[in-house]
């Protein structure tokens, strides 16, 4: 069995959204941080939720992950909702979780973390409102109302970053630490300890999001 000292671990499933795991694995690769792809499908070769194929460097079953610093799931459909279904996966995320050791999750993939009980809220659809269109598509303001949270080191009130979804959670103020305005205040990134949710998507937030997700690999 395959033992992981210290890294962080990006796991996949088919249907999973490409830009958000494997941009993911390469940043935290060009900075220096052992980033390991981990299949939960049975096989390595993982195809993408547009049909891009991607070999994983371990398959879920034969890896040790007892020495993991990090666990990140990356959204996309039907990506998600194979990471929801994966009891092993559900094992080692509630475990890590009581070690206290960091989870993050983007877009759809915050739910995983909500159907545990890991995160609070209730999933809404955006309601229809006048002039907005769903899905909520584009760039939009930051109001971060944890500024000391380390997550924020290299970011700052009123920066801007890519949202595209249609839902929203609600009834999870005291995990909101940025949220922004779309007809409703939407969480855009959550935390619970040492869980973190974004629903916005750092991957396509150009410089700012990088600026984030070198943040989070630094906690």
């Amino acid at each position: 069995m395959d033992k992981i000292m210290n890294e962080v671990c990006v796991f996949l499933a088919d249907g999973f959204e490409e830009i958000e795991g494997l941009t993911v694995v390469d940043l935290l690769r060009r900075a220096g941080i052992e980033t390991r792809t981990v299949s939960i499908m049975g096989q390595e070769e993982i195809k993408g939720a547009h049909g891009i194929i991607v070999k994983a460097d371990s398959l879920f079953e034969n890896t040790d992950f007892s020495e993991v610093k990090m666990l990140v799931l990356p959204g996309g459909m039907p990506g998600t909702i194979h990471l929801k279904e994966h009891k092993g996966l559900e094992g080692l995320i509630l475990k890590h979780n009581e070690e206290k050791k960091y989870l993050a999750a983007i877009c759809a993939a915050p739910t995983v973390f909500g159907g545990m009980g890991i995160l609070k809220g209730k999933i809404l659809r955006i309601p229809e409102n006048g002039d907005l269109k769903i899905p909520h598509m584009g760039w939009n303001k930051l109001n971060i109302s944890s500024p000391d949270d380390p997550i924020f080191k290299y970011v700052q009130n009123g920066d801007y970053m890519y949202f595209v979804h249609s839902f929203y959670a609600k009834n999870c103020d005291e995990n909101i630490i940025a949220s922004a305005e779309y007809g409703v205040t939407v969480p855009a990134l959550v935390k619970n300890k040492n869980v973190y949710g974004a629903q916005f998507h750092p991957e396509k937030s150009g410089e700012k999001g990088l600026r984030l997700l070198k943040a989070f690999a630094e906690l």
